[in-house]
Protein backbone atom coordinates (compact mmCIF):
# COMPACT_ATOMS: atom_id res chain seq x y z
CA UNK A 1 0.00 0.00 0.00
CA UNK A 2 1.38 3.69 -0.74
CA UNK A 3 0.96 6.21 1.79
CA UNK A 4 1.18 9.75 2.44
CA UNK A 5 0.00 12.33 5.10
CA UNK A 6 -3.64 12.03 3.49
CA UNK A 7 -3.52 8.16 4.64
CA UNK A 8 -3.00 9.10 8.07
CA UNK A 9 -4.91 12.67 8.56
CA UNK A 10 -8.34 12.42 11.19
CA UNK A 11 -6.80 8.53 11.96
CA UNK A 12 -6.83 6.52 15.19
CA UNK A 13 -4.81 3.30 15.85
CA UNK A 14 -4.60 0.97 19.01
CA UNK A 15 -1.30 0.13 19.58
CA UNK A 16 -1.13 -3.87 20.08
CA UNK A 17 2.70 -4.73 20.57
CA UNK A 18 5.94 -3.10 20.89
CA UNK A 19 9.18 -5.13 20.08
CA UNK A 20 6.41 -8.18 19.81
CA UNK A 21 4.65 -8.06 23.09
CA UNK A 22 1.29 -7.57 22.76
CA UNK A 23 -0.11 -4.27 24.75
CA UNK A 24 -2.94 -3.98 27.36
CA UNK A 25 -6.61 -3.88 25.71
CA UNK A 26 -7.08 -1.04 28.30
CA UNK A 27 -6.94 1.73 24.86
CA UNK A 28 -4.37 3.27 27.13
CA UNK A 29 -1.93 2.19 23.95
CA UNK A 30 -2.76 4.46 21.06
CA UNK A 31 -1.60 6.99 18.43
CA UNK A 32 -3.94 9.17 16.75
CA UNK A 33 -2.86 11.60 13.57
CA UNK A 34 -3.62 14.77 11.62
CA UNK A 35 -2.08 15.82 8.34
CA UNK A 36 1.00 16.95 9.77
CA UNK A 37 1.46 15.63 13.55
CA UNK A 38 1.11 12.76 15.54
CA UNK A 39 -0.26 11.71 19.36
CA UNK A 40 1.01 8.84 21.04
CA UNK A 41 -0.05 7.04 24.51
CA UNK A 42 2.48 4.56 25.46
CA UNK A 43 0.52 3.83 28.88
CA UNK A 44 1.35 6.57 31.22
CA UNK A 45 2.53 9.36 29.51
CA UNK A 46 1.79 10.83 26.31
CA UNK A 47 3.92 12.33 23.13
CA UNK A 48 3.78 13.42 20.16
CA UNK A 49 5.22 15.89 17.09
CA UNK A 50 5.36 16.11 13.59
CA UNK A 51 5.86 13.72 11.16
CA UNK A 52 6.34 13.11 7.48
CA UNK A 53 5.93 10.18 4.77
CA UNK A 54 8.65 9.68 2.53
CA UNK A 55 7.95 5.91 0.34
CA UNK A 56 7.59 3.70 2.99
CA UNK A 57 9.36 5.60 5.32
CA UNK A 58 7.74 7.90 8.16
CA UNK A 59 9.85 10.13 10.33
CA UNK A 60 8.97 12.12 13.23
CA UNK A 61 10.68 15.28 13.87
CA UNK A 62 11.22 16.47 17.49
CA UNK A 63 9.43 13.76 19.79
CA UNK A 64 7.81 15.39 23.42
CA UNK A 65 6.34 13.60 25.86
CA UNK A 66 4.90 14.01 29.26
CA UNK A 67 7.22 13.37 32.68
CA UNK A 68 4.99 11.65 35.01
CA UNK A 69 5.59 9.13 37.19
CA UNK A 70 3.75 5.64 36.12
CA UNK A 71 3.25 2.90 38.47
CA UNK A 72 5.68 -0.02 38.01
CA UNK A 73 4.94 -3.82 37.00
CA UNK A 74 2.55 -5.95 38.67
CA UNK A 75 1.59 -9.43 38.91
CA UNK A 76 -0.78 -9.10 36.58
CA UNK A 77 0.41 -7.04 33.85
CA UNK A 78 3.64 -5.69 31.73
CA UNK A 79 5.84 -2.78 33.57
CA UNK A 80 3.87 0.60 31.63
CA UNK A 81 7.27 2.61 31.76
CA UNK A 82 9.17 -0.42 29.61
CA UNK A 83 6.54 -0.25 27.17
CA UNK A 84 7.20 3.95 26.96
CA UNK A 85 10.66 3.69 26.92
CA UNK A 86 10.21 1.20 24.31
CA UNK A 87 7.87 3.13 21.54
CA UNK A 88 9.19 6.13 22.09
CA UNK A 89 12.61 5.00 21.09
CA UNK A 90 11.01 3.96 17.93
CA UNK A 91 9.78 6.75 17.27
CA UNK A 92 13.39 9.07 17.97
CA UNK A 93 14.52 7.20 14.07
CA UNK A 94 13.23 7.00 10.80
CA UNK A 95 10.99 3.76 10.86
CA UNK A 96 9.50 1.05 7.80
CA UNK A 97 6.23 0.82 7.59
CA UNK A 98 5.06 -2.20 6.84
CA UNK A 99 1.28 -2.85 6.08
CA UNK A 100 -0.31 -6.44 7.04
CA UNK A 101 -3.59 -4.99 5.74
CA UNK A 102 -5.37 -2.02 4.86
CA UNK A 103 -6.23 -1.86 8.77
CA UNK A 104 -2.44 -3.35 10.26
CA UNK A 105 0.71 -1.34 10.12
CA UNK A 106 3.93 -1.75 11.45
CA UNK A 107 6.52 0.47 12.35
CA UNK A 108 9.52 -0.41 12.63
CA UNK A 109 13.73 0.46 12.81
CA UNK A 110 17.19 -0.63 14.58
CA UNK A 111 15.10 0.12 17.93
CA UNK A 112 12.35 -2.04 17.37
CA UNK A 113 8.76 -1.99 16.32
CA UNK A 114 5.36 -0.49 16.99
CA UNK A 115 2.09 -2.47 15.80
CA UNK A 116 -1.12 -0.40 15.34
CA UNK A 117 -4.47 -1.07 14.05
CA UNK A 118 -6.90 0.81 13.08
CA UNK A 119 -9.44 2.03 15.88
CA UNK A 120 -12.98 2.03 14.94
Amino acid sequence: MTADARTFAGTNWRVTAINGAPTPANGAFSMSFTATDFAAHFGCNHGGGSYRIAGDVMSAGAVFSTQMACASATDDGPDPMAFERMGFAVLNQPMRMTWRSARELTLSNAAGSIALEVSP
